[in-house]
Order: C-alpha cells, then structure tokens, then sequence
C-alpha cells in the first residue's frame, strides 16, 4: 500500500472471511506510520453521485478544504479539486465495493471504477483498498497497479504463522 507502483489493492473473498477486517489491522498499521487512512463503507450506495457526496462529505468533515469557495462548483468538480490538491498521500478503504458495483443500477460499475481511475490518474498521492465478494478482474474491473489479496490465503498464512508458533 506504501509503493508507488502499488495505487489499488483489492481484499476479496466470501462473506464471512475477515476481508472488512483484514482492512482495519491495515489501515491502523498505516496509521502507525503517520499515513492517513479514510474508511468508507459503500453498503446501501446506489450510484456514483452517492459515492461522489459520501467523499466529500468526509473530505470535508476532515477539513481538507475550505467549503465556501467552492459552492459555485459541481459535487464532482469539486471532488476532483480536493484530490487535486492534496499535499499529503492517503489510503482510501473503500468496504463493500461490490455493494455498489452489483447495486443492480445501469452502468454504476464503469461510472464509479471510472471515478477511481480519475482520481488515481489525478493524484499520485492517493492509494485505494476496496473489499469485495469476487476479485476485480471477475467483476471485468481492470487497472495498472493493481494487486490482488484473496483473505482465504491470508487465513491460511496466519493460521500457519499461529501454528508454527505454538
């Protein structure tokens, strides 16, 4: 999640295997290292607009930006001027991706991965971490940079670890 090269991890696996988890420990060892991490739950999203105000909404909760110089701009306009200027990297966790991928709403999949991409293409100071049911390329999602974390390889890596340990 530190490397340059790196800009979107992807956590998937089945319900129930840790992945929102496994996001957390994460996001607090990124935190250690003095990075900041926002975490947004994408469960009950319907479209990219939701997505759009749900950024915005923590960008400016996070007073990343002064808000009345910007009330003549679009929510997306504006978006894009927050990643625009920011001076410090970030990791975004995005949970529950797929909620909003597979929301069953035309064409939210490719607006919303589009966003993504737009935002990486935007600033190299931001890096995602999206959990999903299925992985990216199942989903026909597919982007430069990308790694992929299946948590059922991460159980059996821990539960390794614990065994060899005791």
């Amino acid at each position: 999640m530190t490397s340059e090269s790196t800009r979107l991890v992807s956590v998937w696996g089945s319900p129930g295997f840790g992945k929102t988890s496994v996001a957390i420990v994460v996001g607090h060892q990124l935190q250690a290292r003095e990075l900041p991490v926002f975490f947004l739950s994408l469960r009950g999203l319907k479209s990219k607009s939701d997505l759009t105000s749900k950024f915005l909404s923590l960008f400016r909760q996070a007073r990343t930006l002064e808000t009345n110089k910007l009330q003549d701009l679009s929510a997306d306009d504006e978006l894009c001027l927050i990643f625009d200027r920011l001076s410090d990297h970030c990791v975004i966790i995005l949970d529950n991706a797929d909620d909003l991928f597979e929301c069953g709403a035309p064409n939210v999949k490719e607006e919303v991965f589009n966003l993504i991409e737009e935002i990486l293409n935007r600033s190299d100071k931001v890096n995602f971490l999206l959990t999903t049911r299925e992985s990216l390329p199942y989903l026909n999602l597919h982007f430069q940079g990308y790694r992929v974390v299946s948590c059922f390889l991460m159980r059996v890596l821990r539960l390794t670890k614990f065994s060899i340990q005791q």
